[in-house]
């Protein structure tokens, strides 16, 4: 499957980032503010959240670090790494049927700017939070 398999199952989808033309619209298209307020599930294998935790954290991206953790929920799986890449779209937000994740944007957006040196960062999984 190619480009044409995800026209034919995400064509509504597609369709509504269309006609996201004006930044006006990505407060008022329905889907523009779905994919706004969703933290997005990535499942990684521990190896793979190692690497790029590891590789983030020493190429100094912490503000990559910062919006990874505002942006995703990471679910770190006990597996070796897919030895393909795996895509998910706004129908794939939940972890199970009923469970949506946490709005984060608005609340982002209303925090204080802070300027001056940034703390040290690191992408925390779940695990790693229910751990805190």
């Amino acid at each position: 499957g190619g480009p044409g398999r995800l026209a034919g199952r995400y064509g509504p989808e597609l369709e509504s980032l269309s006609g996201l033309t004006h930044p006006t619209h990505l407060k008022t298209q329905p889907f523009a503010l779905l994919a706004r307020r969703q933290k997005y599930l990535v499942r990684m294998s521990t190896v793979g959240f190692e690497l790029l935790n590891g590789f983030l954290s020493t190429a100094g991206l912490l503000l990559a670090l910062q919006t990874l953790n505002a942006r995703l929920r990471v679910k770190v799986e006990d597996r070796p790494p897919l030895q393909t890449p795996q895509v998910a779209f706004l129908g794939a937000l939940q972890d199970s049927p009923g469970e949506m994740a946490t709005p984060g944007v608005e609340h982002l957006s209303n925090q204080k700017l802070e300027w001056g040196v940034l703390p040290s960062f690191s992408i925390q999984s779940d695990q790693d939070k229910e751990h805190q």
